[in-house]
């Protein structure tokens, strides 16, 4: 059972960042930023999150995801951290499990066919677990 679970919705605040793995087995790499709305008693805020997708959603996410596409995205947060010019810098990250696509306006048969709904990833599509 993952106790480490966040689920999120919002629009993408630029188009993702693709990249590959080198190596025999190339691996997929989304990156892309969300805008997500919350409220406090000051009104409303938004937060940027630093998302990351491997894989087939990955591929998922270049292909039909574009800045302000609202989207959503089910996965778990990771902290790291790196040392750059002597100071010590933290990362926190989600990495998106799975992802839906939402308000998609599809006008063919042949296009709602390709898009998948409610995309799930397989525990294996995450290299480094």
């Amino acid at each position: 059972m993952a106790t480490n679970v966040v689920v999120l919705v919002g629009r993408l605040t630029k188009d993702p960042e693709i990249s590959y793995s080198v190596g025999e087995n190339s691996t997929a790499v989304a990156t892309f930023f969300l805008a997500v709305e919350r409220y406090s008693k000051s009104g409303k805020l938004t937060d940027y999150i630093r998302c990351k997708a491997f894989n087939k959603t990955a591929e998922i996410i270049e292909k039909y995801c574009k800045k302000g596409k609202q989207i959503s995205v089910i996965g778990e947060i990771h902290t790291s951290d790196y040392t750059k010019d002597g100071s010590k810098n933290y990362l926190t990250e989600v990495v998106a499990r799975s992802i839906e696509l939402l308000g998609v306006k599809i006008e063919t048969k042949e296009v709602q066919e390709e898009i998948p709904t409610g995309f799930n990833r397989l525990a294996d599509d995450i290299p480094f677990e």
